[in-house]
């Protein structure tokens, strides 16, 4: 079994604790996996003499006490997001980009959506988010990677927004239809 890695997307980090599973930690036994938003991350510190790396949580003050090495007193941190650190001082990097990893947006744009299916947003196998915000004035559906269909899929009201979230998440186009007329649609899609 492998000691703690670490993974993440856009907005959570995803903890394996490996080995360290089921042994008594500082708020009790340690769960063998655990996912929190990277907005829980309040502090994150190199100790002296690159002895340690310590990631402190938001929620009831937890502090994680991670190394490269598996030093005394520490969980020993196999992988970031793929990659191995080499050093205590390499590992707090990996974990300070982590906790950056920001989404990279792409040129904004507007479509008019029609009472026929409208494609409002094509196909993108490098998507990492996307809000759509329904400017007009008349009421739209969304068909995620379909065709739209009034009274189906997702309603976006006059003045909604939608940010696609874990559930809703798709690489596909997201597709239009309004429920009268046209209707404006303002589109920010990230990398």
């Amino acid at each position: 079994m492998a000691n703690v890695v670490i993974t993440s997307d856009n907005s959570s980090v995803f903890i394996d604790n490996g080995v360290y599973a089921g042994t008594e930690g500082a708020l009790g036994v340690i769960q063998k996996k655990a996912t929190f938003d990277k907005s829980d991350i309040r502090r994150i510190a190199l100790a002296p003499s690159d002895a340690n790396v310590t990631v402190w949580l938001v929620e009831h003050g937890v502090a994680f006490i991670l190394s490269f090495d598996g030093a005394t007193g520490t969980m020993q941190v196999d992988s970031v997001d793929g990659e191995t650190p080499s050093s205590n001082s390499d590992l707090y990097d990996k974990l300070i980009a982590l906790k950056r990893n920001c989404l990279n947006p792409l040129a904004s744009s507007n479509v008019t959506c029609n009472n026929t299916t409208t494609s409002l947003v094509s196909a993108n196998a490098t998507r990492k988010g996307l809000i759509i915000t329904n400017t007009g004035s008349n009421a739209v559906y969304l068909g995620l990677d379909e065709s739209a269909v009034v009274s189906k899929g997702i309603y976006l009201a006059a003045g909604g927004t939608w940010v696609m979230d874990a559930f809703t998440f798709t690489k596909g186009s997201i597709n239009g239809i309004t429920t009268a007329s046209t209707s404006n649609i303002s589109i920010q899609e990230f990398e």
